[in-house]
């Protein structure tokens, strides 16, 4: 793990930027994984779980979601990929509401279709999402706090767990309030909702404006002067940046960092992520390992040297060779991962999901300059 900033180190940092209000936080699906929304993958899988009528049957409901799962992770297509080939299966607006559904299907919502309020109540057991919502909530606007958030979330939880503290959902081209932190949806805005009932006009994003499937990604590629690539320019620019539950893989979020990295403005952004930890290769690794061996013996490999030609079997010898060889190639990966990272000014921040909100209490909770404390508005509840 060496080349990372200590954690000491990077709080400091990220608390002065807080305190200076120049601070940026970039929000993924993990903040809303504990409040039961999917991660990607499983949206895509609940949604292509939906287009299986011809094959459904009553009563095989657990069956048939047992085998897709595991189909799908045979499959291996890219995630972006599948989702285009999963929107081709729907119109439009039954897309949506697949979409929605495989979002929102276990929210307890009112007769209207709001969310209820003991689901806006239970919201508070999810750590992280409640440390995010404090983080919002301590923000004096354009004094100290955050200067905005970037989410790449369809859902509103943290809308939600914000109450009444003056905020703005923004998931298209629109001038933002001078008073309320503003919260960009970049791949678009599907706030909690029973699923079957509609939205009105202009309070969730477009079927065209959610960016999910690869001809999205395409498009948001390509588009360079799109609102939601020029706050990302600008976040990346102006400010100092912490991800909270992304991976750091999303390819446009990348490309962006490597184009503001190509300018005057160097991007500076802290990404906690989840230590990581090799297990080594499981049994049927050390097997699979065993017969491609096997294999390239029988095979006489250009690689192997006269007098190698053996037969390899599936002693402790062999199982302990490959475990270091294995150890060895997830290191390397490590170490070229980091690489890759500090090419694109990220910092990773190594921690376990359930220290986040300790990071985030270090960050907040340093006591203001004199004077910027007046005027506070209500913080969440």
């Amino acid at each position: 793990m060496t080349g990372a900033p200590s954690r000491d180190d990077a709080v400091r940092r990220l608390r002065a930027a807080y305190r200076q209000s120049e601070l940026t936080l970039y929000v993924g699906a993990g903040a809303s994984i504990e409040s039961g929304l999917p991660t990607w993958q499983g949206l895509l899988t609940g949604i292509f779980l939906n287009s299986l009528t011809s094959i459904s049957e009553s009563g095989e409901l657990p069956l048939l979601q047992a085998t897709a799962e595991t189909w799908c992770q045979r499959a291996g297509v890219p995630l972006e990929i599948w989702a285009r080939e999963l929107r081709a299966s729907f119109a439009p607006e039954e897309f949506m509401k697949w979409l929605r559904f495989a979002l929102y299907k276990w929210i307890d919502c009112n007769p209207s279709g709001t969310p209820s309020r003991r689901f806006i109540v239970s919201l508070r057991r999810n750590r992280t999402l409640s440390a995010l919502a404090t983080m919002c909530s301590h923000t004096r606007f354009r004094e100290v706090g955050l200067k905005r958030v970037v989410t790449y979330n369809l859902d509103n939880l943290l809308e939600l767990r914000l109450g009444t503290y003056p905020h703005e959902s923004v998931w298209a081209a629109s001038p933002s309030r001078p008073t309320s932190l503003p919260i960009y949806h970049v791949h678009g805005f599907l706030p909690a909702r029973f699923p079957w009932v509609p939205y009105r006009s202009g309070t969730a994003s477009l079927p065209d404006q959610i960016v999910l499937t690869e001809d999205q990604y395409h498009r948001q590629t390509t588009d360079h002067y799109s609102w939601a690539n020029l706050i990302q320019l600008s976040s990346m620019s102006d400010t100092v940046g912490l991800t909270v539950g992304l991976s750091m893989s999303d390819p446009n979020m990348r490309r962006l960092l490597d184009i503001s990295r190509a300018t005057n403005s160097r991007p500076e952004v802290y990404a906690l992520l989840p230590r990581v930890v090799s297990d080594g290769p499981r049994d049927q690794d050390v097997d699979t390992v065993v017969t491609r061996t096997e294999e390239l013996l029988r095979r006489g490999h250009p690689w192997l040297h006269d007098g190698v030609q053996r037969r390899v079997t599936k002693g402790k010898r062999i199982a302990a060779r490959t475990s270091k060889i294995w150890l060895r190639l997830d290191s390397l990966a490590v170490e070229r991962n980091l690489k890759v990272m500090r090419e694109l000014n990220i910092h990773p921040v190594w921690c376990e999901h359930s220290e986040i909100p300790g990071i985030i209490d270090q960050i907040v909770r340093a006591k203001p300059t004199a004077g910027k404390a007046r005027g506070a508005p209500r913080r969440a509840e």
